[in-house]
């Protein structure tokens, strides 16, 4: 499935970056952990495929910060307004500050958490996409944001609707296992870093 995700954030991107750039070892390589950290923001919390709430971050991821595809891996991205990371989430509203969330798996945890939340209490899909770009008013920018997403999820749709491996998706498992091996992440060990950190300003 991460195949899939690799295939669907590369789908999105060559609306504005050619294929022959996007379909390379250095763009598979680079995307490979976004897609990796998105999927298990899905899967890990209910250990169940929640493939809705994969599409919504995979669209939210485009339509926010074309997952930060030109910025470096060790930096994060920052809108105008203090928004942070992939998702472009406001620190002061987390437990987080704007550095953590260069790395996917904070970044998508609380997008995760965020949505479910907002979803309570707005409901339906366009209004509550509204609500994650603007908070409690929708304007019209921010429903203009709402069907930007739905629209991105729609245009991927057809990578996870079908069980076969399309040609992309064969090539991209190929080169995506040749991608440089990173230090692999414990996650339990990842977040008890943060923890207590987070303890540590607490108690000064």
């Amino acid at each position: 499935m991460v195949y899939k995700v690799i295939w669907a954030i590369l789908f999105l991107l060559n609306k504005e970056i050619p294929a022959e750039k996007l379909l390379t070892k250095e763009s598979i390589c680079k995307i490979k952990p976004i897609a990796e950290a998105t999927w298990y923001n899905v899967v890990y919390p209910t250990l169940w495929q929640d493939i809705e709430m994969l599409h919504t971050l995979i669209a939210l991821g485009y339509v926010e910060s074309r997952f930060t595809y030109t910025i470096p891996k060790d930096q994060v991205l920052v809108s105008p307004k203090g928004a942070c990371g992939l998702f472009q989430a406001i620190p002061k509203y987390t437990e987080y500050i704007c550095d953590d969330f260069k790395y996917p798996v904070i970044a998508g945890m609380v997008a995760v958490e965020h949505l479910k939340m907002i979803h309570e209490t707005w409901g339906k899909e366009d209004k509550h996409l509204c609500h994650y770009n603007s908070g409690v008013k929708c304007n019209k920018k921010s429903r203009k944001y709402a069907k930007d997403v739905i629209k991105a999820k729609e245009e991927t749709q057809f990578i996870f609707d079908s069980s076969l491996m399309s040609p992309e998706i064969i090539l991209i498992s190929l080169v995506s296992s040749q991608c440089p091996k990173g230090k692999k992440v414990n996650i339990g060990e990842f977040f008890k870093m943060f923890n207590n950190r987070k303890l540590a300003q607490n108690n000064k």
